[in-house]
C-alpha cells in the first residue's frame, strides 16, 4: 500500500513538471483564437492517460502501475486553469471565444477519455 502511495505521488510530479514544462513552450501558450492550446493540450493527455487507466483491467496492469499512471494524469491535468481561463474571457466579455474554448476542450477532453478506454481494450483483447 505505501508503495502505491509513493508511486502515485511520483506519477503527479511528473505529470506535473510535464504540464509545467508545456505551459513554458511559447508555440503552446500563446491563445491562437479562442483556444488556449497549452491548457487543451495538457486536459486531453490527462484525460485519454485516465480513460485509458480506467479501461484496464486488474490482470492487464499492476495496482503500482494503475497508481503511478492515475497520479499522473492528475499532475497533468489543469482543470483549475481550464476553469479560471473561462472565467477570465467571461470577465473580459470574450463571449464567443469562451463558448468556442468550452466547447471545443470538453469535446476534446471527453472523445480523448474515450479513446483510452478504446486503446486499452485493445491492448487487453485475446
Amino acid at each position: 500500500m505505501i508503495l502505491e502511495y509513493l508511486l502515485f505521488a511520483i506519477g503527479s510530479g511528473l505529470g506535473g513538471m510535464f504540464r509545467y514544462a508545456i505551459s513554458l513552450d511559447p508555440l503552446f501558450r500563446q491563445a491562437h483564437g479562442a483556444i488556449i492550446l497549452d491548457t487543451v493540450l495538457v486536459n486531453t493527455i490527462g484525460s485519454f492517460v485516465a480513460g485509458f487507466t480506467a479501461s484496464l483491467s486488474s490482470r492487464a496492469v499492476t495496482a503500482e502501475t494503475r497508481s503511478f499512471m492515475v497520479g499522473f494524469a492528475g499532475g497533468v491535468t489543469t482543470y483549475s486553469a481550464f476553469s479560471l481561463e473561462s472565467l477570465h474571457m467571461l470577465h473580459s466579455a470574450h463571449w464567443f471565444n469562451t463558448a468556442v474554448f468550452l466547447i471545443f476542450s470538453v469535446t476534446a477532453y471527453v472523445l480523448s477519455a474515450f479513446a483510452g478506454f478504446v486503446a486499452a481494450d485493445h491492448l487487453e483483447a485475446p
